[in-house]
């Protein structure tokens, strides 16, 4: 991430506020193709800013609004292109993998009173099929200049971590044939099966746990997840560093900026490994801090009995997950 001054302030898309951008217009035909799109520099002027929680109160019930209608205005032609968006999701098939996150709620001194399962809205969805269409057409405008750039790759399981995987899936009566390369249907099959059993989370954990981690490279191997033969990171508003790189490239191919050059091959092999390396620091820095969190909260609970599912075995023990937390 950026720095806190810029990612929350100057470079975020604040209500009432003017901000210069940099802005993709997508035409999709009437089965939610994407037929043309193209990038421009524009002022920005955020009219509502609201949480996926209010968005989705506007979806559900739109009568009920203190805005007076105004936020399901705004969503509604958004709600009806996505419907079409997801029907080009599905033909894909990307991974579907359903994971929970926790949400810990905190007393006025900071300590957790409570963890609980975070909700899942369609509004998350919305905003997710856009900006995947978003980062597909910026990695395609880019990878039509042939100038070196930086992708968001992600390469399929390694065939060390498939025999876990396979066993799993064997219990379930879907066989997973290594003979051929792997596929994201191959998976999602496992996750159909995985729902009608009861056991999505298990699944889900499972098949991550033999997922590589997705990463920056000059090299394009394409998106193993999203199912999609190229990918980079362009967002609104703009957070991380590859983001960056991705609009100074975006600068230099549409020539706004003279003084905009791309990077040398070997400058960007460097730049994807650290940008992957602090990627993974982070995510060990809040795997860390949700772990401590959470041994805080349960250490009033000795004693306490919890539904709870097994989800893994190893030569050292059991490994239970905990439902409601």
């Amino acid at each position: 991430m950026l720095p806190n001054v810029l990612s929350t302030d100057i470079c975020s898309l604040k209500e009432g506020e003017i901000r210069a951008a940099l802005v993709v217009k997508i035409w999709i035909d009437n089965v939610g193709k994407k037929t043309k799109h193209c990038f421009f520099r524009a002022t920005i002027k955020n009219e509502i800013a609201c949480s996926y929680k209010e968005a989705q109160s506007a979806i559900v019930d739109p009568t009920n609004l203190k805005s007076k209608g105004k936020l399901a205005e705004l969503l509604e032609p958004i709600l009806a292109v996505y419907k079409l968006l997801e029907k080009q999701a599905k033909e894909r098939n990307p991974l579907d993998l359903e994971l929970t996150e926790q949400e810990f709620l905190f007393d006025d001194v900071g300590d957790v009173i409570s963890v609980r399962s975070k909700e899942k809205f369609q509004s998350h969805k919305i905003i997710e099929e856009f900006m995947i269409l978003a980062n597909l057409c910026a990695a395609e405008t880019i990878q039509k200049s042939k100038i070196s750039f930086l992708y968001r790759t992600h390469e399929p399981p390694t065939f060390e971590k498939l025999p876990n995987l396979k066993n799993v899936a064997k219990s379930l009566g879907v066989n997973l044939n290594f003979r051929r390369k792997i596929s994201g249907q191959d998976l999602n099959t496992l996750l159909k099966k995985a729902k009608e059993n009861n056991c999505s989370d298990l699944i889900s954990l499972t098949i991550l746990r033999a997922m590589s981690q997705a990463r920056y490279s000059p090299d394009n191997e394409g998106h193993f997840g999203l199912n999609l033969p190229y990918y980079t990171h362009f967002t609104s508003p703009i957070r991380r560093y590859s983001d960056i790189l991705t609009h100074r490239a975006l600068i230099h191919i549409h020539k706004w900026d003279q003084k905009s050059g791309s990077r040398i091959e070997q400058d960007l092999f460097k730049i994807g490994e650290h940008l992957s390396k602090t990627e993974r620091r982070s995510m060990l820095a809040e795997r860390d801090t949700r772990d401590r969190y959470l041994a805080s909260f349960l250490k009033n609970q000795i004693g306490a009995e919890f539904p709870a599912q097994i989800n893994g075995l190893s030569k050292s023990g059991v490994f239970v997950r905990l439902d409601e937390i």
